[in-house]
C-alpha cells in the first residue's frame, strides 16, 4: 500500500502497468467515464469534476474539487516513479491500464500552482479498417510494403486510431517485424501473425530521435512515429523509408498541402532540395482528417483528404510547385483521392453537419484571401504572340511542303529518266528526307509547348 492507501500497481509485460485503485472517489469517477460513454474526464481544483460527452462538459458532481483533492487523485494513478516525475517536470503524459474499467490517456499538469488532470477513454479494442468505414484508398496503405505514409490532422481528430486500425490490419493479414515509437502508447498491439513492438517515449527511450537512430538495428519491416515533431525527426523518418522501410507518421496539419509545406519548412533552406527529392520518392499516401460534430450534437463525424501518390504529385513536390496538389487531387477521383472541401461538401448534402459549423472548419482550410492566387494556368508557359505563332506554322508549312516537292522531283526524275544539271533521284529522295527530319523536330517543339 502507498501513501494514500492505494496499492502499488502490478507491471505487465506487454502494455505497461494494471493500476489496482483503492481511491473509491478515483474510481467511481473513472467507472462513470465508462458507463456514461464519455470520451474524456476532466479533473481541476476549484471546480466539480466534468465529464466530456460529445461536444459538451458534463457535471458529473456537485461537489468542488480542492486542490489537495487532485492532487490526491492524480497520485493514486501513479507509480512512485512517475510521481518522481510528475514533481520534477510538472507535466506527465502516459498510458494507464486501470482493472476492470480499460485504457485511458492521462495528461497531468500544474495550473496557477495547483495539481490538473484529463484523462481520455481508449477503446479496449482496436477496431477495423472496416469498422472504422475507411475508403480502398486509405486501408491499401497497410498493404505497402515501403514508403512513408501521413495521417495528420489537429489534435483530437483520430488520427491514432487510424493508425492503430492500419497497423492492426497488417499485423493480422501478414508476417511483419512492426515496431512502434510513441508519447504514450494508447491502443495496445497483440502479436497476432506479426510482431509488434512498442516503445513508449520517457519509459523505454528517451526520445523519438533517440528511438529511430536504435531502430534500423532492430530489423524492422514496418515502423510507427508517433509524430514527426522536429527536424531530426523528420529526416530520420523520411530516410528510413527510403531505405526500403514502411513509416507511418503524423503531423498536425489539416490538408496534403500543409502537410508537404511543413515538412520541408521545417528543413534548413541548404538540404530542401534534397528532402523535397527524397519525399518524391518515398511519400506514398497523405490522410488528412477533421472531426465535426453532428447536426443532432451527439457524435462527430469524420471528414477526410485522401492523397494517393502519381508521377504528376511527385513532380510537383520535387520541383517546388507542391502548392497545386489540391488540383491534382481534385483530378485524382478516380484513383480514391478526395479533397477535404469535396468531402465536407458531400457531408452537407447528407445534412450530417451544420452548415455554419461546415463553414467554420472550411475557413480553416482555404488559403488566406492576402495571400496570391495561382490558377493551374500558371504553370504553362507563356503564350506566344501572334506573330511569333504566324513564323512558326510559316516555318513548320514551309518544311512539311519542301519534302512532300523534294520526294516530289526525285519521282519524276526517276520516272522520266532524266538528270538536268546532273540531278539523280537520290538526290530528290536525300533532300526529301532532310525536310522530313526537320518536319519531325519542329513537330515534337511544337508538341512540348
Amino acid at each position: 500500500m502507498n501513501e494514500n492507501g492505494a496499492r502499488e500497481p502490478i507491471h505487465r509485460s506487454k502494455s505497461g502497468v494494471i493500476r489496482r485503485l483503492s481511491d473509491p472517489q478515483m474510481l467511481a469517477l473513472l467507472k462513470a467515464t465508462v458507463v456514461k460513454g464519455a470520451s474524456g474526464l476532466i479533473l481541476s481544483s476549484e471546480t466539480p469534476p466534468r465529464l466530456r460527452i460529445g461536444e459538451s462538459l458534463v457535471l458529473e458532481s456537485d461537489r468542488v474539487l480542492r486542490p489537495d483533492d487532485t492532487h490526491r487523485l492524480l497520485f493514486a494513478l501513479l507509480s512512485d516513479f512517475e510521481r518522481d516525475r510528475f514533481e520534477q517536470t510538472n507535466d506527465l503524459d502516459l498510458g494507464l491500464d486501470v482493472e476492470g474499467l480499460g485504457r485511458f490517456r492521462l495528461n497531468a499538469f500544474r495550473q496557477r500552482g495547483q495539481v490538473g488532470l484529463v484523462l481520455q477513454s481508449i477503446p479496449s479494442r482496436i477496431p477495423s479498417v472496416t469498422e472504422l468505414g475507411l475508403p480502398p484508398a486509405v486501408s491499401e496503405l497497410a498493404e505497402l510494403k515501403r514508403g512513408l505514409v501521413l495521417v495528420t490532422g489537429p489534435k483530437g481528430s483520430g488520427k491514432t486510431t487510424l493508425l492503430a486500425a492500419l497497423i492492426h490490419k497488417i499485423n493480422s493479414e501478414r508476417q511483419a517485424h512492426i515496431v512502434t515509437i510513441e508519447d504514450p502508447i494508447e491502443f495496445v498491439h497483440k502479436n497476432l501473425k506479426s510482431v509488434v513492438e512498442q516503445r513508449e517515449i520517457g519509459a523505454d527511450t528517451d526520445s523519438y530521435a533517440a528511438a529511430l537512430r536504435a531502430v534500423l538495428r532492430q530489423c524492422p519491416d514496418v515502423i510507427l512515429v508517433g509524430e514527426m515533431k522536429d527536424p531530426e525527426t523528420i529526416k530520420a523518418s523520411v530516410t528510413i523509408a527510403e531505405a526500403g522501410h514502411l513509416v507511418f507518421s503524423t503531423l498536425l496539419t489539416r490538408t496534403a498541402t500543409q502537410s508537404v509545406a511543413r515538412i520541408i519548412d521545417a528543413i534548413p533552406q541548404d538540404s530542401r532540395a534534397q528532402i523535397r527529392a527524397q519525399l518524391a520518392t518515398t511519400l506514398k499516401g497523405i490522410v488528412c482528417q477533421t472531426l465535426i460534430p453532428s447536426t443532432d450534437g451527439t457524435r462527430r463525424v469524420v471528414a477526410r483528404e485522401i492523397l494517393v501518390m502519381t508521377n504528376p504529385i511527385a513532380a510537383m513536390i520535387r520541383e517546388g510547385t507542391d502548392h497545386f496538389i489540391a488540383s491534382a487531387i481534385q483530378s485524382g477521383g478516380p484513383l480514391g483521392m478526395v479533397t477535404m472541401e469535396a468531402s465536407i461538401n458531400t457531408l452537407l448534402q447528407q445534412r450530417v453537419v451544420d452548415e455554419k459549423v461546415a463553414e467554420s472548419v472550411l475557413g480553416l482550410i482555404r488559403p488566406s484571401p492576402e495571400g496570391p492566387r495561382i490558377s493551374p494556368e500558371d504553370l504553362l508557359p507563356p503564350l506566344e504572340s501572334e506573330t511569333q505563332r504566324a513564323r512558326g506554322s510559316f516555318f513548320h508549312n514551309f518544311l512539311l511542303f519542301g519534302s512532300m516537292a523534294s520526294l516530289f522531283l526525285g519521282g519524276v526524275l526517276e520516272l522520266w529518266k532524266i538528270q538536268p544539271a546532273g540531278m539523280r533521284p537520290e538526290h530528290g529522295y536525300g533532300v526529301a528526307t532532310v525536310f522530313f527530319l526537320l518536319y519531325i523536330l519542329d513537330l515534337l517543339r511544337m508538341v512540348r509547348q
